[in-house]
C-alpha cells in the first residue's frame, strides 16, 4: 500500500476531505495505475535523454515535461503514486490490496496480545498461588461444538 498515500483510502480514490463520509468512490483500478506509471516511466527516460543531448530540442523538452505532468496529477488526483506495487500487476490481479493485510493483523494479535495476555495471567495467578488450581480446572473444560480440549496449561508456550 506504499503507493497510496497515507490519508488516502486504499480500496477507493475518494478525496482525503470526504473520507468517513461514507461516500463510495471510484474502485482503484490496477491496469490503468500500471498504464500510466509505465508511461510516466517511458516520457521520464526520454526526457532525460533528450537533456543528455548537446543540443537539446526545447520543444521535445516541453512536450514530455507537460506528459511528465500530466502523468504526476492523474497520481494526485487519486491519491496515489508514482511507484511500482505488485499487486497491481497483471499475475496478480486476483489479490486485493485492501484485504491482504488481514492475515497479518490475526498474527499480530496472536503474537503480540494474546501472548502477553496469558503470560501476564501465569505471573498474577502464580503470584497469588492460584496457577495450580486454575490449571486443574482449566484442563477439565469438555470439548464444545468445533472447539477442542485444552491439552496444554495456560501459559506453558510462553
Amino acid at each position: 500500500m506504499f503507493n497510496v498515500k497515507a490519508t488516502a483510502c486504499v480500496m477507493c480514490e475518494v478525496s482525503p476531505h470526504q473520507l468517513g463520509d461514507n461516500i463510495i468512490g471510484t474502485s482503484r483500478d490496477s491496469r490503468e495505475h500500471q498504464e500510466h506509471l509505465r508511461r510516466w516511466h517511458w516520457y521520464s527516460k526520454e526526457l532525460e535523454k533528450e537533456k543528455g543531448k548537446e543540443f537539446p530540442v526545447k520543444k521535445q523538452c516541453t512536450g514530455l515535461q507537460k506528459e511528465i505532468k500530466a502523468r504526476e496529477l492523474w497520481f494526485d488526483l487519486r491519491q496515489s503514486k508514482p511507484l511500482d506495487n505488485v499487486l497491481f500487476r497483471e499475475d496478480f490481479l486476483n489479490v486485493s490490496a485492501a484485504e491482504i493485510w488481514k492475515p497479518d493483523i490475526l498474527h499480530t494479535i496472536y503474537q503480540g496480545v494474546l501472548k502477553h495476555l496469558l503470560g501476564w495471567l501465569k505471573k498474577f495467578l502464580e503470584h497469588y498461588e492460584r496457577y495450580a488450581q486454575f490449571n486443574q480446572v482449566w484442563l477439565r473444560i469438555s470439548a464444545f461444538a468445533d472447539i477442542p480440549e485444552h491439552r496444554n496449561t495456560i501459559g506453558s508456550n510462553i
